[in-house]
């Protein structure tokens, strides 16, 4: 269990830009993984965010887009996964529990690509229903970055400065959660994050 949640994050990296300070939704766009079978939309990658503080420091996301047609879902529902721990990364959701697609092991004997994975979709997948937003949080989990300066944060109240900060920015690089009526946004998580979850 442990090799494959590696080597779906070696995955990861193989396909999603780390980009310092991207601040356009495109360049967070994920494309190539339908060669493996992945037909979802998404982005991903580090964004930027400032704290109240003045301190800056980036948390890595991937937003897979829900399944429903645009034009049949109004107003956009997104749902904010947070995995707990403190300190196990999001990813872990996305990728065994409620993620867009299955990894699937290819023996060797069937294949002898590089990459030994094959991906289905996931029928029963929360963006079977919504958008679902992956967050690496708190600072430093993950493939997020600490802040500059004051580095990790050392309480709660450090964690909901930094995440109203980074749901800041990431509303206004994804504009269409706030155009066109309000979304319907829910946090969820499971372990600690729910003692944090408002």
């Amino acid at each position: 269990m442990t090799r494959l949640l590696i080597n779906l994050i070696v995955f990861a990296l193989l396909f999603v830009s780390v980009i310092c300070d991207v601040k356009l939704r495109g360049d967070f766009k994920i494309d190539g993984l339908s060669a493996y079978g992945v037909k979802d939309e998404m982005y991903s990658g580090h964004l930027a965010f400032e704290s109240d503080s003045g301190d800056s420091g980036k948390y890595f996301f991937w937003l897979a887009k829900s399944r429903i047609p645009e034009h049949a879902k109004r107003p956009r529902d997104l749902v904010v996964w947070l995995n707990g721990g403190p300190g196990c990364s999001s990813l872990v959701g996305m990728f065994l529990e409620n993620g867009p697609f299955v990894a699937h092991k290819v023996s060797s004997d069937e294949d002898d690509r590089a990459f030994p994975f094959t991906f289905t979709s996931n029928p029963f997948s929360w963006n079977e229903k919504a958008d679902m937003l992956y967050v690496e949080q708190p600072l430093d989990v993950g493939f997020s970055v600490p802040r500059k300066t004051s580095g990790i944060p050392h309480n709660e109240g450090e964690i909901a400065e930094d995440f109203y900060a980074f749901l800041a920015q990431f509303l206004s690089t994804f504009p269409e959660y706030t155009q066109n009526g309000a979304t319907e946004l829910t946090i969820a998580g499971e372990s600690y994050a729910g003692r944090y979850i408002p």
